[in-house]
């Protein structure tokens, strides 16, 4: 990891390094998911609710029959798995069940602190990256995935400091009325995530057009999230709460086209103040959002956003 230097962060005990070469990331002791001797991914014990993932009619291998409860993935279609408390793995000549993955990401076997390297349109999770903008905002953002385009990912030059390969990226155009597009990602679809055992999220950041800008970084949790939505409804009452208040932190950006590397750690994180007020839940975790905090909606114009390599921190 040369040529780092550390720049300074306010609001939020979080350490952020400009990035101009990148080393690989170490290995927790409590991975996304389980392996075998092999490498080959195991199922996990069906209880908990991180994930779905149930398998086909046919017997999981190593696990009860029919109801792919545990057990070594089979030899059926696609190398199956299931991620940490989720019930799911394929069964021998069957396939992978309502919410399971097909095949996991073979960087996650290699590195299980890994969320997501963007190499993949999904993550270790299972999930994706998103833009999220309010309808009723100005202002533009490509992909618009909230009115359901596509997220497409971008190839970084060779000379990138994070390149070669892919990143997470979203242009805009402001003003907008209220809030920046966010642009995020969801650790799974449907579940939540029990992040509970680690200290904090990293991640590569970068913008375009925004010098210096000010970005916030937040962790949405079950107990912001509202009870009315149609995706992992949260415990925030939507009918007599303010929900959405998310936990999260102010990044100082010094330079544009540059790389930043974050930690984000869950004690420091803090709601804005204008919901609820709620605790972080890091038992139940559905995505990490970043967008720009400064300039001010209304100020912004052109900008783009990056993100690189979400992983967490034992």
């Amino acid at each position: 990891m040369a040529n780092r230097r550390k720049v300074q962060v306010h609001r939020l005990l979080m350490t952020v390094v400009v990035v101009s070469g990148l080393a690989a990331c170490a290995i927790s002791e409590r991975s996304l998911f389980e392996a075998d001797e092999n490498g080959n991914p195991i199922g996990g014990d069906g209880d908990g609710d991180v994930t779905g993932g149930t398998s086909g009619d046919g017997d999981a291998a190593g696990g009860t029959p029919g109801d792919g409860t545990g057990g070594v993935p089979g030899d059926g279609d696609g190398t199956g798995g299931a991620m940490p408390g989720s019930g799911g793995a394929t069964s021998t000549g069957g396939s992978v069940g309502t919410g399971g993955m097909s095949t996991i990401p073979e960087a996650c076997l290699v590195d299980p602190y890994l969320v997501h390297d963007m190499e993949t349109n999904e993550s270790c999770f299972g999930g994706g990256m998103v833009t999220i903008r309010d309808d009723m905002e100005t202002g533009s953002v490509i992909p618009d995935t909230s009115s359901g385009a596509a997220f497409v990912y971008t190839d970084l030059d060779d000379g990138d400091a994070q390149g070669p390969g892919r990143a997470a990226r979203m242009t805009g155009m402001g003003p907008y009325t209220e809030y920046a597009p966010s642009l995020a990602a969801i650790f799974t679809w449907d579940a939540w995530v029990d992040l509970s055992s680690y200290l904090g999220i990293r991640f590569q950041v970068r913008v375009d057009d925004c010098d210096p800008c000010t970005l916030r970084a937040e962790v949405q949790t079950s107990s912001v999230r509202g009870n009315d939505e149609e995706f992992t409804p949260g415990s925030c009452d939507a009918a007599t709460e303010t929900c959405h208040d998310a936990h999260g932190g102010e990044i100082d950006i010094a330079s544009s086209g540059q790389w930043y590397e974050v930690e984000l750690y869950f004690d420091d994180l803090t709601q804005q103040g204008w919901g609820t007020p709620k605790p972080f839940y890091a038992e139940e975790v559905q995505s990490l959002a970043v967008r720009i905090h400064n300039p001010s909606p209304d100020q912004l114009g052109s900008f783009g956003l990056w993100i690189d390599d979400i992983e967490l921190i034992p």
